[in-house]
């Protein structure tokens, strides 16, 4: 069963009417929290500036916490070309203290593609690089003995980057063989600017360590890191040998920077997502592929990352598309990705009830919101990621992110379609239970 959510043009129509609508909605939620999530429009959608000037739109949104009251987003840039699909242009960073102040955000590029000479050859070749996530010591955030943490104000980052051969048009095909790399980068904030402190593009042989006995970072996954004690846990796909796993990927400050220092394996899969529940242990999910395409699966650690039990599984539950795990600000977990279909138009969620997902509810739904696309071309709505937030109203605030573009299968060799309801949505996911704060300031 679908149980939809209103839709609101404006966020702030919520604060209003929240009252009254947990009277409407409570029996969705057995432990007494209500998880809603805000309708509005996008809220990034143009990068002020990309690689060679391409045209370009913001895509996922990946959110962190970086002072007592501020947040900041990292999004990836989208470069819009006919016939091409995953063409990416690195990542800005934007800096916020409330939803309403992010559109008005300046943003600081951290991550941008990389033209290399030509080969003996003389081919060119051009080094993509994919959304940045990453982890930071927010200022002001305690370390565990309640002392200043070591690393307050800095943080790291890392995206996969593959290198690929380019036409005289300058692009590309993924059908070619592309060579694969692993860019990393030292970051800080001092309350007025974010910058890159230190930066390597690293491989294709070695990868950069994602721990001390062998195993190489390949990419993140679809959340940043959180706390477990000093450390900051991410999400990440890494590689030993001739195999390769999602897990978590444990960092450490140590000698004046952050570095990975322990990967813990958790299952197959691609874009790897994390959080903390009330009762302090951790979820994680994976986007499983082959004959798990359409499955959820959820695992627990009781043990900070070091054992991990199936606790979900449920069949033909989603697409093959990416998924997550999250929470509401409380900590009531939920997964949130696309339902069953062979393509994404619709983006929904499930809270996770004894061992098992509840109804669906929507998030979004392009084709019933935005009308049909046109012929050959599809509405997408995807790659949702969330954390919790303490902003400058001194409250904690879930927010979650996702995209939404319409495109034309690669085959058709067609520019995307412009739409206005293109770019990177930041909503806000509203609970009535208090909130668990993911810091202590």
């Amino acid at each position: 069963m679908k149980l939809p959510l209103p839709a609101m043009t404006h966020r702030l129509l919520w604060v209003s009417i929240v009252t009254s609508l947990i009277i409407l909605i409570t029996p969705v939620a057995r432990c007494g929290d209500i998880i809603m999530i805000t309708h509005g429009p996008p809220d990034l959608i143009l990068p002020s500036e990309t690689t060679d000037n391409l045209p370009a739109y913001y895509g996922i949104g990946l959110p962190l916490q970086v002072s007592a009251t501020e947040a900041a987003l990292f999004c990836n840039l989208r470069v819009i070309a006919p016939g091409m699909f995953d063409y990416e242009d690195g990542t800005d960073v934007l800096v916020f203290e409330s939803l309403k102040a992010l559109r008005s955000a300046k943003p600081t590029p951290i991550s941008r593609n990389l033209k290399l000479p030509p080969d003996e050859a003389g081919k060119e070749h051009l080094v993509v690089k994919f959304p940045v996530a990453g982890g930071f010591w927010p200022i002001g955030a305690k370390a565990v003995d309640g002392s200043r943490h070591p690393g307050e104000g800095r943080g790291f980052g890392l995206c996969q980057a593959l290198s690929v051969e380019t036409d005289e048009k300058g692009l590309f095909t993924w059908v070619k063989p592309f060579e694969r790399f692993v860019e990393t980068m030292q970051l800080s904030y001092d309350g007025t600017k974010f910058q890159v402190t230190k930066r390597a593009l690293v491989g294709p042989s070695p990868l950069p360590p994602a721990s001390l006995d062998g195993w190489e970072l390949i990419s993140p996954g679809l959340s940043n890191a959180i706390p477990q004690g000093d450390n900051l846990l991410l999400p990440v796909l890494a590689r030993r040998k001739n195999e390769s796993h999602c897990g978590v990927s444990r960092w450490q400050w140590k000698d004046g920077e952050w570095g990975a220092a322990e990967f813990m394996p958790v299952s197959a899969g691609s874009e790897p997502s994390l959080v903390r529940v009330t009762d302090a242990s951790l979820l994680f999910t994976t986007r499983l592929g082959g004959k798990q395409a359409n499955t959820i699966v959820v695992w627990r650690s009781a043990d900070a990352g070091k054992t991990w039990q199936e606790i979900v599984r449920q069949d033909n539950v989603r697409s093959a598309a990416p998924v997550s795990i999250n929470r509401s600000a409380c900590g009531t977990p939920f997964i949130a990705t696309s339902p069953s279909g062979e393509k994404r138009p619709r983006l929904d969620f499930w809270m996770i009830q004894d061992g098992q997902l509840s109804d669906a509810r929507l998030i979004r739904d392009c084709p019933e919101e935005f009308g049909p696309a046109p012929k050959e071309a599809f509405w997408n709505a995807d790659h949702p990621s969330s954390a919790v937030l303490r902003l400058a109203d001194g409250q904690w605030h879930a927010l979650m992110t996702y995209r939404i573009k319409m495109y034309y299968l690669p085959t058709r060799g067609r520019p995307e379609p412009v739409q206005t309801q293109t770019g990177c949505y930041v909503e806000e996911i509203l609970s009535t239970a208090p909130a668990k704060p993911a810091w202590t300031f």
